[in-house]
């Protein structure tokens, strides 16, 4: 399990990410020394370079796309009027 360190230990710096073994990182986490890493993955094209948004932003795998909502429904047309008599 990947924990990175909040604290200064003997092994390693603040902010540092380590591979330890489950127990270790139970006992890391639970006294405050570290916390759970998870790794961020990018989405990739077929060449394998990261995927760029139109601001420049990388796209995360497995986040939510936050997209203007589109229109499914056919727009609503204006009841017509009956021709008035003469």
């Amino acid at each position: 399990m990947k924990v990175k360190y909040l604290k200064v230990m003997h092994n390693a710096n603040v902010g540092d990410v380590l591979e330890v073994t489950e127990f270790e990182a139970n006992i890391l986490i639970k006294t405050g020394v570290a916390e759970p890493f998870k790794e961020v993955k990018f989405l990739q094209n077929l060449n394998f370079t990261p995927v760029v948004d139109d601001y420049g932003s990388l796209i995360v795998l497995g986040e939510k796309l936050n997209l203007p909502p589109t229109e499914t429904e056919a727009p609503k047309q204006k009841p017509t009027r009956k021709p008035k008599a003469k």
